[in-house]
């Protein structure tokens, strides 16, 4: 069976109403309403269900709209108290998702535009309860020209408006609540931003009388003092509490069903997608589960829908003790982290780069008699860890070496390049074939050679009677360093492959042909073995 899938739209109704693919998460309904507080915080990972799920309850909820046909065949609609909501508030939707700017003044214009978007989306539903002076704000905000203090109070105001349009409280979604503050990370202007959004959220969530009940989402949980430091009435339910958990992302029985029907591998989509842990309820991925059933393949999907420049910052920051972890984590531990519960963007922890990671989706816990331990999801995510580590040990092997080779430290440079090798053979099968294994070996060292800022490496030109590996011509014609590879298998002596590229370069003479000075190095590998020599 194959499915009808929407792309590129969270629009309940656009995917209710046309008969797309829909996994049921309605009852989401029922508990919000069971709900005793005010102000709501979920934050989840990105594609996993938040915008979708924002967009039913605006369509449950709005009394501008007349949703009975669209819940219809939904398990919501066996909930007759609830059904005595339906329609019956008003709403307003707010969305921060794509505001971001490449400085503090382009983010700040981006804001204030979002602001305009929403402000002229009402005007002509609220215009006439205005009073003159309030039409006068109107305009500013719709323009982009009011004063920052009328940004802050823009969301708050709104909700009055419409409390006094309609007689009855309204109901306050904000999707992406965090998405500016995060892409402002480490930034100039983050102070300014995390100010905007505090006065934003204070005005508008705390002792709002014309608020019946707001509900907000994100990825991150932001430290109170970051940006909810004046709120009393927000509860916060994270990736670790049980509650609405099975409402983002698909369960066991939810994706057994799909699968069956679209004749795919159940245990393959289960190592790819499955693993995360949302306070007790195991659920897979939902974007990719949903990609997996249309192109009929697994592979990463979720991995490249944006989002991983900070969490690669992040890893990269946390330095060796956090390149560690995951290093065991990628062997399939489950490791003990010191793990915050909430997000202080200003000061990062090594608890806070582990409390995002967990909230952003890229960690997942298990719990056993009170102890907490966290691991990889699943394959797609140990991917992108693979690929994430493999760059940040390219990066740190390729700055030694060029040292290295420039001082022509020649015994730090053969141990450097043996870590290197090290490394890279955790993340790349070596072929058994003889030529296609020294081809992976000479791949490896000239990618690393790349960007040496004053050498340029010359795969197999001729030189001598031959053709050397690796010629690396120094930019300004004073040096010219030969390279020559041998390698073999895993039961091999690494020394006798050594030989023979020394008698390899002595035999054919490889560098005498070469202007300036010629430096000459035989290379020999087997499996993680390296050893190096220079030849006179």
């Amino acid at each position: 069976m194959k499915y009808k899938i929407s792309f590129g739209t969270s629009d309940f109704r656009e995917i209710v109403g046309n008969h797309n693919f829909f996994v049921d998460k309605s009852l989401f309904i029922k508990e919000l309403l069971e709900e005793n507080t005010k102000v709501i915080l979920i934050p989840r990972p990105r594609r996993f269900g938040k915008s979708l799920n924002f967009s039913m309850l605006k369509y449950f909820f709005d009394m501008k709209e007349d949703s009975f046909s669209l819940f219809k065949n939904l398990k919501i609609i066996k909930e007759q108290k609830c059904l005595e909501h339906m329609n019956k508030y008003p709403v307003l939707s707010i969305t921060f998702k794509d505001v971001f700017g490449d400085s503090w003044p382009e983010v700040e214009g981006e804001i204030n535009l979002r602001i305009s978007e929403i402000y002229a989306k009402y005007k002509k539903e609220v215009w006439e309860v205005l009073t003159e002076e309030e039409k006068k704000v109107y305009k500013q905000l719709e323009s982009k020209t009011a004063e920052r203090r009328e940004v802050k109070n823009s969301i708050k105001k709104l909700t009055e408006i419409l409390h006094r349009k309609y007689g009855k409280e309204v109901i306050l979604l904000i999707d992406e609540y965090d998405a500016v503050m995060t892409s402002m990370y480490g930034k100039e202007g983050f102070d300014s931003c995390m100010g905007i959004f505090r006065g934003i959220y204070e005005k508008a969530l705390k002792e709002n009388e014309s608020l019946h009940r707001a509900l907000m989402t994100g990825i991150t949980r932001v430290a109170k003092e970051g940006i909810f430091s004046g709120l009393n009435n927000i509860k916060v339910y994270g990736v670790t509490h049980n509650k609405y958990g099975e409402y983002f992302g698909f369960t066991e029985e939810e994706v057994k069903p799909i699968i069956k029907n679209s004749e795919l591998d159940y245990e393959e989509a289960k190592e790819w997608y499955n693993g995360y842990n949302f306070g007790g309820h195991l659920l897979y991925n939902p974007w990719s589960v949903v990609n997996y059933v249309t192109d009929r393949k697994a592979e990463s999907y979720w991995k490249n829908t944006s989002g991983n420049d900070l969490v690669k910052e992040l890893v990269v920051r946390g330095g060796p003790e956090v390149k560690y972890n995951f290093e065991r984590m990628l062997e399939g531990e489950s490791v003990n982290l010191e793990v915050e519960d909430n997000v202080n963007l200003r000061e990062l922890t090594e608890g806070d780069i582990y409390s995002l990671l967990l909230q952003s989706g890229y960690l997942t816990y298990e719990e056993e008699d009170g102890v907490r331990k966290y691991k990889l999801p699943n394959r797609e995510v140990k991917d992108f860890f693979k690929e994430l580590l493999g760059e940040i040990n390219k990066k740190i092997y390729e700055e030694n070496l060029e040292d290295y080779f420039e001082r022509k430290e020649w015994i730090k440079f053969e141990k450097t390049l043996k870590e290197s090798v090290e490394e890279a053979l955790s993340y790349y099968d070596i072929p058994t074939d003889k030529g296609k294994r020294e081809n992976f070996y000479h791949t490896l060292l000239l990618g690393m050679f790349l960007n040496f800022r004053n050498y340029k490496g010359i795969s197999n030109r001729e030189s001598g009677m031959g053709r050397p590996d690796i010629i690396m011509k120094r930019k300004d014609g004073k040096e010219n360093i030969v390279i020559e590879l041998k390698a073999g298998s895993r039961s091999g002596d690494v020394m006798y492959e050594l030989e023979k590229a020394k008698d390899q370069i002595i035999m054919k003479k490889y560098g005498e042909d070469l202007k300036g000075n010629v430096i000459k190095i035989a290379i020999g590998f087997v499996g993680k073995e390296v050893k190096l020599e220079i030849v006179d």
